[in-house]
């Protein structure tokens, strides 16, 4: 069997959305006890990475999710066999737009690797959506949603997170503000403040509500309002660049995932 050569790709997004992230592939390197300053959230995709961290020694597999706290001194590696893994490094910048003002500074990370299938292939998607071509929006939003979730789980959090059952009148706002900004390059923190809600209180209740997270409605927006254009005769070209689409790859595989068939066919079809 061919050997594979490891290697660790960086990416810094700490400017654009308050974090790092690393992909390794086939890594067989130990790293020896250190610290880091960012809260780090991992996940294995092939083989076994070993963390040793509080006097324990853990052993991650495909499906689970780990997490070191700032500042605690761990050891990590491959134990000789190539693994390869994600790992996004959370500042403080972004941590504070997910734990309530008085808790960001005194929370408790009580699991340091867990089993949910779930999660795993939300952090892996994660990865896709903040390489690829997305929106800022789609980013930031996935990003603090993914993110939030986590920190949610394995934090010894307050209350504060919790949904109440009267934030229809800030869901209200925050589509009404999609539906006349849809074409338009907006962040997260634009809709948030238009809410009067936090970004990630926005998307928990967002998504609760509507059934669906800020970015994936205003996808369908931006869509509903292609299909028309498509049906009087405005280009394809055309129809992307109103929509808000970065270009017109872009918009028709969007419109292909939400409505099944490409906007070619679509105006065929019509």
């Amino acid at each position: 069997m061919k050997q594979l050569s490891g290697r660790i790709h960086f990416y810094d997004f700490r400017k654009t959305f308050g974090l790092e992230l690393i992909r390794g592939r086939h890594v067989r390197h130990n790293f020896s006890r250190h610290t880091h300053r960012t809260l780090c959230i991992g996940v294995v995709e092939l083989g076994v990475r070993f963390i040793l961290c509080r006097g324990e020694r853990y052993e991650v597999i495909p499906g689970q999710v780990f997490v070191i706290p700032p500042d605690e001194a761990h050891s990590c590696g491959s134990g000789g066999e190539p693994h390869t893994y994600h790992l996004f490094l959370i500042t403080s910048d972004l941590l504070n737009m997910i734990l309530p003002k008085n808790e960001k500074d005194s929370y408790i990370i009580k699991n340091l690797v867990f089993d949910d299938r779930r999660q795993f292939a939300q952090l892996l998607n994660l990865y896709t959506v903040l390489t690829s071509t997305e929106t800022s929006f789609c980013k930031q939003s996935a990003l603090i949603s993914t993110i939030g979730e986590v920190v949610e789980y394995c934090a010894d959090i307050a209350e504060d997170l919790r949904i109440s059952n009267n934030q229809y009148d800030s869901v209200k706002r925050a589509q009404n503000f999609i539906e006349t900004h849809y074409e338009d390059s907006f962040s997260l923190g634009d809709i948030a403040r238009s809410a009067y809600l936090s970004p990630y209180y926005l998307i928990r209740v967002f998504n609760q509500v509507i059934g669906i997270p800020p970015h994936i409605y205003q996808q369908q927006v931006r869509i509903r309002h292609a299909k028309g254009m498509l049906a009087h005769g405005i280009s394809i070209s055309e129809v992307a660049f109103k929509t808000g689409f970065s270009d017109q790859s872009h918009f028709s595989n969007t419109f292909k995932k939400l409505v099944g068939i490409t906007p070619g066919e679509f105006i065929k079809s019509i």
